[in-house]
């Protein structure tokens, strides 16, 4: 980090807030800016003093009361999805804000309700085809105060950023992607209105110099417009051709109108499945193209690259039934695009953690789909049931475990025919996160079926 942020943080009286694996990588770094440097750890956790007893110059607070002596700090270092009382706004950041306040002027940072690891890796993946001198981090799982001794002055850092992670940014990257914007995360955030705010940081400390990749169908209008009321230059992408836009899809090519010349890029045969994809490779195609990589290393990465676990992953067939993973969905819009990509899918698998997302544009595209199975799980599935199972022409099946669910698709779904899961809800019901959920559904089609 530059020398100004470093001393500020050496002047200041710090607390780091949240002891997960962002904080404890925050924890190391400030250790070798600042070796002797007394330190604070707050965390609802209270066994954490006992498990890290070996760690020298730390202030402990945790437990329930863990929150309450933070105003005799300086500086809070929170961790993404911790919620403080607005009197201290002006004391927090995050590793991510301070990241962004250092290297800002060489980050694509990437945000969008969903679509965010693919669009991070597809780019990451284009700019090693020409160089090196590039890193990933971010929401995608690398804190990115573990890359710093990597980075100089010409690398250039891929970097995806949660909604939480946005909030109290006070600085913003040179290149930001807005894939999308739908409702989510209402557990967290007061209304969509609040997350949607979170998101829109990204380009709030922008200058006319930077640039915002923005899904030009894919935005709020009014007063949260990205298109209109932020300081970067608009790069705007979607799927028809319009003389805005820089990026569209025109006979199964994606053309992108640069600043000197119209460029083509063939869709690639694997890898990238799904419409939803296509409108990923455009922000990709222009993110990279605008901090000057080639159109060759980008065609290059087009074609090779690989699709990332659990998003619309093909597990393979067993038993005669094709399945696939699409674990990664949380929200309705995802499981309907799945659905459009694979569209002889019998038997689909909804449910989860119930976030209270209006589930009723699901609805009405299951009834004109040829979904015949609906298999719900979790208390999103039980509101699902209450609120569809009049309507439904499918045949309702509720499980919760999820030997039971693959069990229940062995059984319901036809040889030569499709079965996805794709939740259209948060895992958290039942699992750690949306990582385990696809590992567990994947274990228990390859212990059930017989492959072929």
């Amino acid at each position: 980090m530059n020398k100004e942020i470093i001393e500020n943080l050496r002047n200041k009286k710090l607390v780091i807030l949240g002891f997960g694996k962002e904080g404890r990588s925050m924890f190391h770094y400030l250790r070798t800016l600042f070796p002797d440097k007394p330190l604070c750890i707050a965390d609802s956790d209270d066994q954490l003093p006992g498990q890290f007893r070996h760690l020298k110059n730390v202030e402990w607070l945790t437990g329930s009361s863990h929150k309450r002596q933070l105003d005799k700090y300086d500086l809070i270092i929170k961790s993404p999805g911790i919620t403080l009382p607005e009197r201290l706004n002006n004391r927090v950041t995050s590793q991510s804000d301070l990241f962004l306040q250092a290297f800002g002027d060489q980050i694509i940072g990437v945000t969008g309700t969903k679509g965010k690891s693919t669009t991070t890796s597809l780019i990451y993946h284009i700019i090693q085809k020409e160089t090196s001198n590039t890193i990933m981090v971010g929401n995608i799982g690398t804190p990115p105060v573990e890359k710093i001794e990597k980075i100089d002055n010409d690398t250039l850092i891929v970097n995806e950023i949660s909604a939480h992670q946005l909030e109290n940014a006070k600085a913003s990257p040179s290149t930001a992607i807005i894939l999308n914007l739908f409702e989510e995360h209402l557990d967290r955030f007061a209304d969509k209105s609040a997350y949607y705010h979170n998101k829109l940081n990204i380009l709030k400390n922008q200058t006319p110099d930077h640039h915002a990749i923005l899904n030009d169908e894919a935005m709020m209008n009014g007063d949260l417009d990205p298109r209109q009321n932020y300081p970067g230059k608009k790069w705007l992408f979607a799927f028809e051709r319009s003389q805005k836009r820089a990026a569209w899809l025109e006979q199964e090519k994606i053309i992108f109108r640069g600043p000197s010349k119209k460029e083509t890029y063939p869709l690639p045969s694997s890898g990238l499945p799904g419409q939803h994809n296509v409108l990923n490779s455009m922000a990709a195609i222009i993110a990279c193209r605008i901090n000057g990589i080639s159109s060759e290393s980008i065609q290059k990465g087009l074609d090779s690259f690989q699709g990332l676990e659990h998003r619309l992953e093909e597990v393979g067939v067993f038993s005669g039934i094709r399945f696939y993973n699409d674990s990664i969905s949380t929200i309705p819009q995802t499981t309907i695009e799945a659905l459009k990509t694979l569209p002889d899918t019998q038997t689909l698998i909804v449910g989860g953690y119930d976030r209270q997302i209006n589930y009723s544009i699901l609805y009405d595209f299951l009834k004109q789909s040829r979904v015949q199975n609906l298999i719900l799980t979790g208390p999103a599935g039980n509101r699902i049931y209450r609120e569809y199972r009049g309507e439904a022409p499918q045949n309702i099946i509720r499980e919760d475990d999820m030997k039971s669910i693959v069990e229940a698709a062995f059984g319901c779904t036809g040889i030569g025919k499709t079965c996805l899961l794709s939740p259209a809800a948060s895992s958290y019901d039942r699992y750690k996160n949306f990582e385990e959920r696809g590992k567990i559904f994947k274990k228990w089609i390859k212990k059930t079926g017989t492959a072929g």
